[in-house]
């Protein structure tokens, strides 16, 4: 065996006998683990947000490219809109269940597409423009350019 992996095989089994130690120490010194990352991220304020911007951003991506890049409505007067314009729509307009779940603010949209990565894509979502996505929830699940 290298020395790589006997030193992985040591952190396993270390990890394993000392959880307890290491739950039961966060326990005893919540306000301390409180007071360091709020100070933590007072310091590291702007270079945190960038770095969730990053993560949110490469998430968008993924399932975007996935899913499409324009509006996947058959009318949509602009399909190939700019995609800050695109949102992820839920096909069978239940997303009030998958947004209520969580609590009253439901997921956040970082939180869904992470969803929708971690469930290989499912085909329940696309992709429409910001007017088509409120149009069909204003027009009880129809894009207003269909019953036009």
């Amino acid at each position: 065996m290298t020395n790589r992996t006997n030193r992985i095989k040591y952190l396993q089994g270390y990890r394993a006998t000392h959880k307890k130690e290491m739950v039961a120490w966060r326990i005893r010194n919540k306000e301390r683990l409180k007071r360091y990352k709020k100070g933590y991220y007072e310091k590291n304020k702007s270079a945190l947000t960038l770095q969730q911007k990053g993560r949110r951003d490469n998430l968008k991506k993924l399932v975007f490219d996935h899913y499409g890049r324009r509006c996947n409505c058959p009318k949509c007067p602009t399909p190939d809109i700019d995609p800050l314009f695109l949102t992820i729509d839920h096909i069978n307009n239940d997303g009030y269940k998958e947004r209520g779940h969580k609590n009253r603010r439901g997921l956040s949209t970082t939180s869904i597409y992470l969803k929708i990565i971690r469930t290989g894509f499912p085909d329940t979502y696309q992709v429409l423009c910001w007017n088509c996505n409120c149009g069909k929830r204003l027009n009880n699940g129809i894009c207003p350019h269909l019953t036009l």
